[in-house]
Order: structure tokens, then C-alpha cells, then sequence
């Protein structure tokens, strides 16, 4: 669920604390599975709720993908502190980035790499060897592990 899309906290079951501190197993069971929320009382008035934390969990879809690569787009080629926070960024949320978005990305730096004005270069050839690694290790099958004492 997305932030902007919340469900409206007056339909949420209000518990005072001491009943969430008596039944708090129970509660987080049911806000768990069944992706809802409570609202927890302070002296008959509404204080905090407590909902899924999946709530909250970043977004990471067509658009986060294809700004990423705007991003990255924007940065290659500046003289600027851009590369290196785009440069972090992107390693941070690599296992998270789509196939397709790394292969644009790999191809983009490339172009660059041709270049031979290219500034921060070690940066970028540090970068697309990385991405090129990640997305090698996701189309390579599953090798077949031999078990130990066994040979092939």
C-alpha cells in the first residue's frame, strides 16, 4: 500500500494501550494478516496507530526505475558532486532495480566509457563493471553444487 493511498484512520479499531500491552501477540497477528491498522487510545482520545510496516516500504516501480536512469542520465558526463551520489545511490538499491533498468543504465555508461572526455572515469568503469557483475549473477542458472567428498 502506498502512503498517499491509506486507508481513512476513523474506520481502524481503537484499544487503549493496557488492552494492546494484554493482547499484544494477538493484535500484531491480525495487523499482519490481515494488512489492517489500530488506533491505540490515551485517555479516550486517539494517540497512535499501529499498522503493517509494508505500509511504509519504499515504492519501487516503473517510475522509481525509469527516474533512476534519468538520474544517472543526468549525472554522467558533470564535473559536479552529481556522479558520486548518483554512483552510491545506485549501488544501494541494485538488487532492488529491475533487469531492464541495469541493462539501460550499462548501455548509457558505455557510451560515455567511448568517450574520451569523460570526466570521473573510474567512477563510471568502477559502476558499469558492478552492474554488468549484478546482472550476471541474475540470468546465470543455478549451478548444481556437488556435495563435499564427491567429484564431478
Amino acid at each position: 500500500m502506498k502512503l498517499d493511498n491509506l486507508p481513512d484512520s476513523t474506520k481502524f479499531p481503537r484499544i487503549t494501550r493496557q488492552e494492546f500491552c494484554s493482547n499484544m501477540d494477538d493484535i500484531l497477528s491480525i495487523i499482519s494478516k490481515d494488512n489492517t491498522a489500530y488506533v491505540i487510545t490515551e485517555e479516550n482520545k486517539d494517540d497512535l496507530i499501529l499498522c503493517p510496516a509494508s505500509w511504509f516500504e519504499f515504492q519501487i516501480d516503473d517510475q522509481f526505475n525509469m527516474m533512476v536512469i534519468c538520474a544517472l542520465r543526468y549525472a554522467i558526463g558533470r564535473a559536479t558532486y552529481m556522479p558520486a551520489v548518483i554512483d552510491g545511490f545506485v549501488r544501494r538499491y541494485m538488487k532492488a532495480l529491475r533487469t531492464r533498468t541495469l541493462h539501460n543504465m550499462r548501455k548509457d555508461i558505455k557510451e560515455w566509457l567511448d568517450r574520451s572526455n569523460l570526466d570521473q572515469r573510474e567512477l563510471w568503469t568502477s559502476l558499469y563493471a558492478e552492474i554488468g557483475e549484478e546482472i550476471l549473477n541474475r540470468e546465470m542458472p543455478e549451478k548444481n553444487s556437488i556435495p563435499d567428498g564427491e567429484s564431478e
